[in-house]
């Protein structure tokens, strides 16, 4: 499954890319996302993940299953404002502070 989905660019960085249409952004199983970064975690020694600025079950399963979060977010009061609510979103779900990082871009 993984050979299909997964593109190779310049043989150095396996990509799987987002679909072609973002108006309609799929409902995924939570188990399903975490069978896939666990299988990429066997297969590569870094997992990068760009998630969507939305909260759902499966995105907080990937944030879950995640070793290090880096939070970027704009210069800007509402950004920071959500930047904020997720910080502590996360705290109280449990995720590992010192693991996260904020990046202002």
């Amino acid at each position: 499954m993984l050979k299909r989905m997964v593109s190779t660019y310049k043989n150095t960085l396996d990509v799987i890319s987002a679909p072609n249409s973002l108006h309609f952004l799929p409902s995924v199983p939570p188990e399903i996302v975490r069978d896939l970064i666990h299988a990429l975690q066997l297969k590569y020694r870094y997992v990068i993940l760009d998630l969507p600025h939305l909260w759902t079950h499966w995105v907080s399963t990937a944030i879950g299953s995640s070793d290090h979060i880096v939070l970027v977010g704009q210069l800007w009061l509402k950004s920071v404002t959500h930047c904020s609510r997720l910080l502590n979103a996360w705290k109280d779900l449990g995720y590992h502070q010192k693991h996260t990082v904020m990046v202002i871009n």
